[in-house]
C-alpha cells in the first residue's frame, strides 16, 4: 500500500545517506593512515641511506630504535613493535634494492645496467608514499564495476529475503554473518599480498630474519615469509616460479579474458595480468560493503532486533556486529601499504612518479641549499660588528661557548645527510671545502654580486679556524647552530627570500625566473622539471608563484621536515 511504500522509500534514504557517511569516514581513516605509512617509509629509507645502518643490515645486525615512546600500548606491546621495526627495516632495504636494480622479468634475470638504474640516493620512500596517493584516489572512485559488484550481492540478499519470509531475526544474523565473512576474507587477501611483497625480496634477506633468538628476534620461518621455494637466494621468490604449468592450463576463456601470456611477477597475482587493478577493486567492494553493512545495521536490522530480541540476545547481537566493522577499519593500514607496495613494484613499476620524485628530490636540494644562502645573509646583517668574530676552539675550551654543542648531539642522522649534500651544492670543485671565489661565483650566478669585504664577512660567519674557507664540518656545524635559535616561519622567510627568485620584482615568479635561479646551484633540472613544480604550486592558475604560493614551498622543503618531526627520535 501507499504508506509502507513510502516507509520503503525512507529506509531506503536513510539507508543511502548512512552508506554515503560511513564510506566517507573510511576514505578519512585511509587518508590518516596513508599519512603514518609515509612517515614510517620516509624514516625507513632515510635509514637505508645512512652507510652504517646499511652495513648493519647487510650483516644481519640492525639494533632496535631507542625510542617507542611511554603509552600503555607500547609498554605492553613494546617489544613486539622492535621486532617489527627491525624486520620492517630489512624487508624494507631488500624490496629497495631490487627497486634500484630493476631485474628483468625473463631469464636470466639480468639487473638493469647501472647507467639506466635509478640513482641509489633515490628516496624509495616518497616514492611508495606517492604511489598510495594515486592508490587512494583511485580507491574512491567507485566504479560501473563496483557497484555491479554489489549488485549482484544485493540481488542474492533479496533472493534470501523472499526465501525467509522477510524473517527479520535471519535476516539481521545473516547481515552479521556476513560481516565476518567479509572481515576473514580481508585477512585472506592480506595474507595474499604479505605472499607477493615478500616474493619480490631475496630470500637471503627473508632468511635472515628467522631464528636470531629472543632478544629482539623475528621468530616467523622464511618459509611463512616468502610461501615459494628458492633455489637461489640472491633472487627475488618470484625468479624461481615455474610459469610452464600455469601457461599448460591456460583455457580458452582465461586467454579470453587475461589475453596473452603472464609474467612470473603477474603469475603472483589474483587475476594474473589484471591483478592489480583486481586487488583495487576488492579493496574498493569491501570499503563499500562496510559503509553498506553498517548502515544496514543501525538503520534497519539493529532497531528491529531491539524490538524483538530478548536482552541476552540483543546484546550479543550488538557485539558481534560492532567487532567485524572495528576489525575492518583498524586493519586497513596494513592491507592498504602492503597493496600499495605490491602495486608499484616490479614490472608494475610508475615510471611517471619515479620522474616526480627525483624531480622532487632536485628542488629540495636547491631550495635548502637557497634557505643556507638566506640564513648567511640574515647573520651577515644582524651581526654587524660582531658577524666577523670567530668561536674557535680556544673559545669553546676558555669557556665562552659552553652552551654549543657538535651537531652530531643536536642533528638526527637524516638531517646530517641533507645538508651534506646542501654543502657539496655550495662546493663547485668537490675540494672539500668552500672558497672565497666559489661563494664570489655563486652569488654573481644568483644575481646579486658581492664585494670583497662583503665575502669575507659572510665567509667568516662560517670559518670557525679562520684558515678563509668553509670546510664541511664548520658548514654543518654553523647550520647546527642556526637551528637551535629562533626560527623564521615559512611566510617570514618567503617575505624575506621572494626577492632572490623575482627578478623583475613583479610580485610573481615565472617559469623563467624560477629556472634561472634553481640553476645558479646546478641540481639538473630541465624546463620541463621547473614548468610542472610551477604548475604544482601555482594554485590559483595565472601561470606564475605568488608569495603565499612560495612560502608553501618552503615549508614543504624545510628542516625538520613535517612528516618526519614526530618519527625523528625513532628512526
Amino acid at each position: 500500500n501507499k504508506e509502507r511504500l513510502t516507509e520503503i522509500f525512507e529506509t531506503v534514504h536513510y539507508c543511502l545517506f548512512a552508506i554515503m557517511i560511513f564510506f566517507v569516514f573510511q576514505v578519512i581513516i585511509l587518508v590518516r593512515l596513508g599519512t603514518q605509512s609515509e612517515a614510517k617509509w620516509l624514516g625507513l629509507d632515510r635509514a637505508c641511506q645512512d652507510p652504517t645502518t646499511s652495513k648493519k643490515i647487510l650483516e644481519g645486525n640492525i639494533g632496535e630504535p631507542e625510542h617507542f615512546g611511554s603509552s600503555i600500548t607500547n609498554i605492553f606491546f613494546g617489544q613486539r613493535a622492535r621486532r617489527d621495526h627491525v624486520e620492517d627495516q630489512r624487508l624494507f632495504y631488500a624490496l629497495r634494492q631490487e627497486f634500484i636494480k630493476n631485474r628483468e622479468v625473463m631469464y636470466p634475470f639480468k639487473e638493469e645496467s647501472v647507467e639506466c638504474q635509478v640513482n641509489k640516493d633515490i628516496n624509495f620512500g616518497r616514492y611508495l608514499s606517492m604511489c598510495m596517493g594515486e592508490t587512494l584516489a583511485e580507491v574512491v572512485e567507485v566504479s560501473v564495476t563496483t557497484w555491479a559488484v554489489m549488485g549482484v550481492l544485493a540481488a542474492l540478499f533479496y533472493i534470501l529475503m523472499l526465501l525467509v519470509n522477510d524473517d527479520s531475526r535471519i535476516l539481521g544474523w545473516t547481515m552479521v554473518g556476513c560481516g565476518w565473512v567479509v572481515t576473514l576474507f580481508n585477512y585472506v587477501f592480506e595474507s595474499k599480498l604479505v605472499k607477493i611483497r615478500n616474493s619480490f625480496a631475496p630470500a637471503a634477506y627473508l632468511t635472515a630474519i628467522e631464528g636470531r633468538g629472543r632478544k629482539g628476534t623475528i621468530t616467523r620461518s622464511a618459509s611463512e615469509l616468502t610461501n615459494l621455494i628458492t633455489n637461489d637466494p640472491t633472487l627475488p621468490g618470484w625468479c624461481n616460479i615455474d610459469p610452464s604449468p600455469h601457461l599448460n592450463n591456460r583455457g580458452a576463456w582465461i586467454k579470453h579474458f587475461f589475453g596473452c601470456a603472464p609474467n612470473r611477477q603477474q603469475l603472483l597475482f589474483w587475476g594474473q595480468q589484471e591483478g592489480p587493478d583486481l586487488h583495487i577493486l576488492i579493496l574498493r567492494v569491501t570499503l563499500l560493503f562496510n559503509g553498506l553493512y553498517t548502515a544496514v545495521i543501525l538503520v534497519t536490522f539493529g532497531p528491529a532486533a531491539y524490538k524483538t530480541f530478548g536482552e541476552s540476545e540483543f546484546i550479543a547481537y550488538v557485539v558481534m556486529a560492532v567487532i567485524p566493522f572495528y576489525l575492518q577499519v583498524t586493519g586497513k593500514r596494513r592491507l592498504v601499504a602492503t597493496l600499495c607496495l605490491t602495486n608499484c613494484i616490479g614490472c608494475m613499476r610508475r615510471n611517471d612518479i619515479i620522474a616526480n620524485v627525483i624531480r622532487e628530490d632536485k628542488v629540495s636540494r636547491a631550495i635548502r641549499a637557497f634557505i643556507v644562502l638566506h640564513k648567511i645573509h640574515l647573520a651577515t646583517k644582524n651581526g654587524g660588528k660582531h658577524a666577523g668574530k670567530r668561536i674557535g676552539s680556544n673559545d669553546i675550551e676558555g669557556g665562552q661557548a659552553k652552551a654549543k654543542k657538535h651537531y652530531s648531539e643536536t642533528m638526527p642522522d637524516y638531517m646530517l645527510q641533507d645538508i651534506s649534500k646542501t654543502f657539496d651544492l655550495f662546493d663547485n670543485d668537490g675540494g672539500g671545502d668552500i672558497s672565497t671565489g666559489e661563494l664570489a661565483d655563486l652569488m654573481e650566478s644568483l644575481g646579486s654580486p658581492q664585494d670583497a669585504d662583503q665575502l669575507s664577512v659572510m665567509i667568516s660567519l662560517l670559518d670557525s679556524n679562520g684558515d678563509g674557507d668553509i670546510s664541511k664540518e664548520e658548514f654543518i656545524q654553523w647550520y647546527s647552530d642556526q637551528l637551535s635559535k629562533n626560527q623564521l616561519d615559512p611566510h617570514e622567510m618567503a617575505a624575506s627570500m621572494f626577492g632572490m627568485f623575482d627578478a623583475d620584482g613583479s610580485g610573481s615568479i615565472s617559469i623563467a625566473e624560477f629556472k634561472t635561479a634553481l640553476d645558479a646551484f646546478d641540481v639538473g633540472l630541465s624546463t620541463d622539471d621547473v614548468a610542472e613544480l610551477v604548475k604544482e604550486l601555482d594554485e590559483d592558475r595565472n601561470g606564475f608563484i605568488d608569495e603565499e604560493e612560495f612560502a608553501h614551498l618552503l615549508k614543504r622543503h624545510s628542516h625538520p621536515p613535517p612528516e618526519l618531526s614526530s618519527l625523528s627520535k625513532m628512526y
